[in-house]
């Protein structure tokens, strides 16, 4: 439970960078895709600290950080299908954003507790 538990108030920090980085470009101007790339970029950077130190109270690796790059570039994958898709549904892209996110935020705890910090 105290692994959640940090691993949901990491994810508020980095969801607010994330998001912010996100719903900034898209008020600027940028398409949906480039907007989340950087958002979830800036969150990826802070995320990889906050879990391996913070979460899961393991120390900074080359083996964990391949692994981790690993679950962020497949969970990424799953939230642009998911970003797609529901921008294809007619949904607003807000919205669509925040609806890719709980996919990734989801895949990325399981992928990150039983693959990457075991």
């Amino acid at each position: 439970m105290k692994v959640l538990r940090r691993f949901f108030l990491s994810g508020l920090f980095n969801a607010f960078i994330g998001y912010s980085v996100i719903f900034l470009l898209l008020y600027l101007g940028y398409e949906d895709n480039i907007s989340n790339f950087f958002g979830y970029l800036s969150g990826t950077i802070i995320s990889y600290f906050m879990s391996t130190l913070f979460v899961f109270e393991n120390k900074l690796s080359k083996s964990n950080m391949i692994k981790f790059i690993i679950v962020i570039i497949f969970s990424y994958i799953l939230n642009l299908f998911t970003l797609n898709y529901v921008i294809y549904l007619s949904v607003n892209n807000y919205l669509a954003q925040i609806v890719s996110g709980v996919i990734f935020t989801v895949s990325n705890f399981i992928l990150q507790k039983y693959f990457v910090y075991r």
